[in-house]
């Protein structure tokens, strides 16, 4: 295969997807992308296809004409690119927008000078392998502004991308990709070897480096659906069978093969119809569902940022409170009627239970945004457990349970853990356990089925939880029911405890009856 022919086949194909892209953009992008993005793929394919004509002319008048709207078109080309790409895609800042505008002033300036003067293009010369361009005073002029002009894209390029989220990231890297690709092949075959070899042979690499932004581009749009390429593959298709229907029936040899060529022709301009509607019907609807969901995050988050703001500003007054009434029971204003007294402890467990609510808020907020600052290290299990154990000792014989422990000997039970934290999340399962079994047994244990993980259980003979109830059990803010309509919990206990039992690298799980009792455990891994 040829040089000439690669070349051929190369320019084809730029033509082909150019022009494809022009027809999605103007499909589906808003007026100033539009706009910016047909003229940069307009002088970009005066650009390459004229360099070529201008290379291959035998009139060396006609290449001098060529080579001038080759030339011309580079700055032009260059400064609407900066509009598409930079102002209105990326979307920079005005700065940039202000930036393009000068830029433009001068290409249009380049661009006049190339074709009414030969101050840039001076002359054409024929050599063996083309036609070849002598630059006039003000040829390097344009080489730089586009040498300068691709700095600028490259800069802005960088700094958007580095604050683009990870979604949008991955998109704008493929425009970024060509255009990174397209800018360092000119810089070298329009540029350096320009200057250095004083000759265009090699420009036409550069020139043809345009493949890879248009091609890039076009992934882009695949891919990331940038211009929302269902609608337009829906309607190429329906368009494509149409044209196909429409030459078999002016190919018709009889007058019946005619009518049933009309008639499916019919039938399937109808459907084609129904089927693009459809198809459009159902990309708005997407959309309207993903502005839908972006815009329920947003209020999600704002939601976490209320409820952590409201649980700072609330624990500090709640602590007070507790402080006066724990002075009260005390004494401190005074002696209090035994009536008052019976008041007053059920003041203080209400604030306390406020107050364990304001604290689990704000350790969601903190384990959600990754702010909950651990102290790991390694740690006993059983010795927490035997802790938290005692602690609950007393609770368990008020209300008349079989409390027990079970901790085997020679266990290995040292995971790498916040103590602190660890304990929280053996408490919350003790307490619940203890609070929701009204008669029976709660069972407290350690185990090791394997070597490697040390497992805690809570079993108790309490109300147990509803098939329903089991599936939402460990989300946030949900609280089941039990057989009796009793609210359990306030939505957040084992919430948090899934965190950072899950933090800690180990699994948290239960099995429930109702009616007959829950066993909630968690593994962790086991520090040799």
């Amino acid at each position: 295969m040829s040089l000439r022919l690669i070349e051929q086949i190369v320019l084809a194909l730029i033509n082909m997807i150019s022009i494809l892209l022009i027809w999605w953009v103007l499909r589906g992008a808003n007026r100033e992308i539009k706009r910016f993005f047909t003229l940069t793929t307009i002088f970009m394919l005066i650009w390459v296809n004229f360099a070529y004509f201008a290379s291959v002319s035998n009139d060396l008048h006609l290449a001098l004409i060529f080579y001038r709207l080759n030339v011309a078109a580079v700055p032009l080309f260059v400064s609407t690119f900066f509009f598409f790409y930079i102002v209105y895609y990326l979307k920079v800042d005005n700065v940039a927008k202000k930036l393009g505008k000068l830029i433009f002033v001068i290409a249009v300036s380049l661009s006049l000078f190339a074709i009414l003067t030969n101050w840039i293009v001076k002359e054409v010369l024929a050599k063996d392998w083309g036609n070849e361009i002598v630059f006039g005073p003000l040829g390097l002029l344009v080489i730089a502004f586009g040498a300068l002009v691709g700095g600028l894209i490259f800069y802005y390029s960088i700094r958007r991308f580095s604050v683009t989220s990870q979604r949008t990231r991955s998109g704008i890297f493929l425009f970024f990709l060509g255009v990174l690709l397209f800018i360092i092949s000119n810089i070298i075959f329009n540029g350096l070897f320009v200057i250095l070899f004083q000759t265009v042979k090699y420009q036409i690499f550069g020139d043809f480096s345009s493949i890879f932004l248009v091609g890039f581009t076009a992934y882009a749009i695949v891919r990331h659906e940038l211009f929302d390429i269902k609608i337009v593959a829906t309607e190429a298709l329906t368009v494509f069978i149409w044209v196909i229907l429409v030459a078999k029936l002016f190919a018709s040899e009889t007058p019946m093969g005619f009518l049933i060529d009309a008639f499916v022709l019919g039938v399937m301009i109808v459907f084609g119809i129904f089927l693009v509607r459809s198809v459009i019907r159902e990309v708005k609807q997407r959309r309207k569902l993903e502005e839908l969901t972006r815009r329920l995050k947003e209020l999600d988050n704002k939601k976490d940022e209320f409820i952590s703001v409201a649980a700072h500003e609330l624990r500090a007054p709640m602590t007070a409170i507790k402080g006066y009434l724990s002075m009260l029971m005390e004494g401190d204003a005074g002696g209090i009627p035994d009536k008052a007294k019976e008041f007053l402890i059920e003041a203080m467990a209400g604030n306390d239970r406020l107050i364990r609510l304001v604290n689990n808020m704000l350790n969601v907020s903190r384990i959600e945004e990754g702010r909950l600052v651990y102290d790991m290290a390694h740690v006993s299990l059983s010795e927490v457990v035997k802790l938290v154990y005692d602690d609950f000792k007393p609770e368990a014989e008020e209300r008349n349970l079989e409390y027990t422990l079970s901790i085997p000997k020679n266990l290995k039970d040292t995971v790498y853990v916040d103590k602190d934290r660890i304990f929280e999340v053996i408490s919350n399962f003790i307490s619940n356990a203890i609070k929701y079994t009204d008669k029976g047994q709660v069972k407290v244990s350690l185990s090791q089925a394997n070597p490697n993980l040390i497992r805690f259980e809570v079993e108790d003979s309490g109300v147990g939880i509803s098939q329903k109830d089991k599936e939402k059990l460990f989300t946030k803010f949900f609280r089941a029911e039990s057989s009796e309509g009793k609210v359990m919990g306030t939505g957040l206990g084992l919430y948090i405890s899934k965190l950072l039992i899950e933090k800690f690298g180990g699994r948290i799980g239960f099995e429930s009856t109702l009616g007959k009792g829950s066993t909630f455990w968690f593994d962790l891994p086991v520090v040799s």
